[in-house]
């Protein structure tokens, strides 16, 4: 555990000092500084032994790796890029090492891109996703990668679902990111998304029948996994906590869209569009965890991002630091609830070779 708040520890004051040194939005840590914040989770994610996955993806790899190929591609349980990395690593600890560092580079490239405080993003990323994708679930961690990055290229179409159908190579449900496709690029008024807000509370009580009738309709191993998933009720309904701090990003975003707007990134605003569409599937879908909480998932990482361009909006410094500190508290306490739950899985560290 002592490990996990050092890293903490260590993004948060990196993240005070450029958001304290910052005057105009502009990141002003320097490559060394980006390297001294990133390598460690790379490091982490490479060597580890630990995650609730772990064990199960290394009987898969056994039974994907050694097996012959013909059988291996009629069996529907793994999406074809995960088989083709099993089947290329020659040991499961390379294949942990590969799925890691390609999925933490994917998401680092994304983030200085975009981000305008990288390590702030790194920050919110490991106190949120970083245990329970890139150390748990590890196919749908690299497709939330490859999502995330194709935002990069949403201007150009043809690259954009090319690079999702990449992703859902490696989980199935990156493609609920062509969704993307349908919701607006522009901010609307507010009580537009106030009008949506009330249509997802209608279909929390509404639609859960259309999906039973649909899990029936649905052909073979994708209506098998949809009734599976039904049935899956384990973390179902809506968390108080989460859609309070959901709800405090998006009226801070609406609160400084003036300002917001001012900015030469269009994108900006693109993403507050996205990240509302993961609140409206995680009241809708409540029923339906998988869909609420694994497929929102691909939209709400972009929080990531939102909430460093909303703190690049706020102009007083005190401000500044104090929704930075509001919003932080917020995801400490998201962690510290997944770790008090799966501590099991992560606590202690361990790697191949040692454990901490």
């Amino acid at each position: 555990m002592e490990l996990y708040l050092a890293i903490i520890i260590l993004l948060t004051i990196f993240s005070l000092v450029d958001l304290l040194k910052n005057r105009a939005g502009k990141t002003s840590i320097n490559l060394f500084e980006y390297l001294f914040c990133f390598l460690p989770l790379i490091i982490l994610v490479a060597i580890r032994s630990v995650g609730f996955d772990y064990d199960a993806y290394e009987d898969a790899y056994n039974l994907l790796h050694y097996n012959d190929l013909k059988d291996i591609f009629s069996d529907l349980q793994f999406e074809p890029g995960y088989i083709i990395a099993n089947v290329i690593s020659p040991s499961y600890i390379f294949l942990i090492f590969l799925m890691g560092t390609a999925t933490l580079l994917i998401k680092f490239r994304t983030i200085i891109i975009i981000s305008p405080f990288p390590i702030v993003s790194l920050l919110f990323f490991f106190l949120s996703y970083y245990l329970n994708f890139e150390m748990g679930q590890i196919r749908q961690a690299l497709a939330m990668s490859i999502t995330l990055f194709s935002i990069l290229y949403f201007s150009n179409k043809r690259i954009f679902i090319f690079l999702v159908v990449i992703a859902s190579l490696f989980h199935y449900s990156a493609l609920l990111f062509l969704l993307l496709l349908i919701i607006p690029i522009k901010i609307h008024k507010w009580y537009f998304y106030f009008i949506l807000f009330l249509v997802a509370i209608l279909c929390y009580f509404t639609i859960e029948p259309a999906i039973s009738k649909l899990s029936e309709i649905l052909p073979g191993f994708v209506g098998e996994k949809m009734t599976y998933y039904q049935e899956d009720k384990g973390q179902m309904g809506i968390s108080i906590p989460i859609i309070i701090v959901r709800l405090l990003i998006i009226i801070l975003f609406i609160i400084f869209k003036p300002e917001i707007s001012k900015f030469k990134s269009p994108m900006y605003l693109f993403i507050f569009n996205i990240y509302f569409l993961s609140f409206l599937m995680y009241i809708a879908f409540a029923f339906l965890p998988q869909i609420s909480g694994r497929g929102g998932t691909y939209f709400t990482i972009f929080d990531i991002l939102l909430i460093p361009i909303i703190l690049k909006a706020i102009k007083n410094d005190y401000f500044r630091i104090a929704v930075f500190g509001i919003l932080l508290i917020a995801y400490i306490g998201i962690f510290a609830s997944f770790i008090t739950t799966w501590n099991y899985s992560f606590i202690p560290y361990k790697t191949w070779f040692l454990k901490f």
